[in-house]
């Protein structure tokens, strides 16, 4: 069975593929090979950092994530386009949120064309895997 083309910018934006990504309750923006930002969902839009889809989109990512972030993005960018390896760590923000980052190759022709950046916030969902550990050893406790 083949693979559906990795649509282009200008249809990755449009209909119901924009509508599908900006449902998705993560954030997220997809890179091609030279760093271009090709898709950023509404989620990306939100928050202290985010920036219209339109300002973005076309852009290279250096111009977007600034020195700093770009910096500490590109090693992880080129390793995946490289190895087609997906790569995934979660990270604490200044503002103390907790986020699972996911960067996941997207391949074609059995080459890495783009890569997937995906963002989730999971703060309340480890403060509530917390608690259930903390109820857990108050109601161990109390057998002893």
């Amino acid at each position: 069975m083949g693979r559906t083309p990795l649509p282009s910018q200008e249809d990755a934006q449009s209909g119901l593929g924009v509508a599908v990504i900006d449902a998705l309750p993560i954030s997220l923006y997809v890179v091609d090979r030279k760093l271009r930002l090709v898709v950023w969902n509404s989620r990306r839009e939100q928050g202290p950092l985010g920036r219209p889809r339109g300002e973005v989109l076309g852009r290279h990512l250096r111009d977007v994530l600034g020195p700093q972030g770009f910096k500490a993005t590109l090693p992880t960018l080129t390793r995946i386009f490289d190895t087609g390896e997906t790569q995934e760590e979660t990270v604490e923000t200044e503002g103390a949120r907790l986020f699972h980052l996911r960067r996941i190759p997207v391949i074609q022709r059995k080459t890495v064309t783009h890569v997937l950046c995906w963002f989730e916030d999971i703060t309340e969902q480890k403060a509530l895997e917390m608690r259930v550990i903390a109820s857990d050893r108050l109601a161990f406790l109390g057998q002893l």
